[in-house]
């Protein structure tokens, strides 16, 4: 992906090192909270099939130690935007990965993979999903071929530990995408304001004008009302505006 397109690829888009910033501070919070929950849900799988230690290791370090070093890393980058997405993408490579070591255990695997699906749609669109999809299926190919395991039956440990992934991680991304909505329309409704007020005598301009006389046409011609327009020159504004 090119540095200037957006997630979806679908226009150019310019983002400074702040946004990028912006971008790596918001993603933090759900990764921790995200890795957390994975932690738990692999760890189902992983005791069904009496996974080894080293196993166990990585797994610790992937969902506690990894949000840190992704974070800083994001952070000290000259172009904090797109190493965050190559983080995004990470995260799917190495869900992927965590599902071939389960030996596609059913349960957690399917939750792994739908929140992981259900991130990566959130932030990027489907042309961002898929790029994670692809890389998840390429990690979870590499990972069997050096397995061979195959688990696929779930038993009742395994499905308890998915459990709070799939109830808890839905609700943490629709509040993320929540809040971003909403500090979306916060800065439209300042946008319309300030198109609406005169920069230079902070009063309302001819569009606010424009936009009331309009207003008050159409709800007169609504209730059967005839109505005209009167303007008066009362302070010379015009004169001074255009001498001054």
């Amino acid at each position: 992906m090119d540095g200037s397109e957006t997630l979806d690829g679908e226009r150019p888009i310019d983002r400074s090192p702040e946004e990028g910033q912006r971008f790596a501070r918001r993603m933090y919070l759900p990764r921790v909270i995200g890795c957390a929950l994975a932690f738990v849900c692999i760890s189902g799988g992983l005791s069904e099939i009496g996974a080894s230690t080293w196993a166990w290791v990585v797994l610790f370090l992937n969902c506690f130690v990894w949000p840190q070093v992704a974070y800083r890393a994001a952070r000290r980058s000259p172009d904090p935007y797109r190493a965050e997405l190559h983080n995004l993408l990470f995260d799917s490579a190495a869900g992927g990965a965590w599902v071939a070591a389960m030996g596609f255990n059913m349960m957690p695997s399917a939750v792994l993979v739908a929140m992981l699906a259900m991130d990566k749609a959130a932030v990027g669109g489907m042309r961002f999903l898929a790029r994670s999809l692809a890389g998840q299926a390429a990690c979870a190919l590499l990972v069997w071929l050096l397995t061979r395991r195959l688990n696929i039956t779930s038993q009742q440990v395994a499905a308890l530990c998915s459990l709070p992934m799939l109830l808890l991680h839905p609700g943490m991304v629709g509040y993320t995408a929540y809040r971003l909505a909403r500090r979306v329309r916060q800065a439209n409704d300042l946008l319309s304001m300030l198109s609406t007020i005169d920069g230079l005598t902070r009063l309302p301009n001819r569009t606010h004008w424009e936009q009331a006389v309009a207003n008050e046409f159409a709800r007169c011609r609504r209730i059967g009302h005839s109505s005209a327009v009167m303007m008066l020159d009362i302070d010379h504004f015009k004169a001074v505006n255009d001498t001054h």
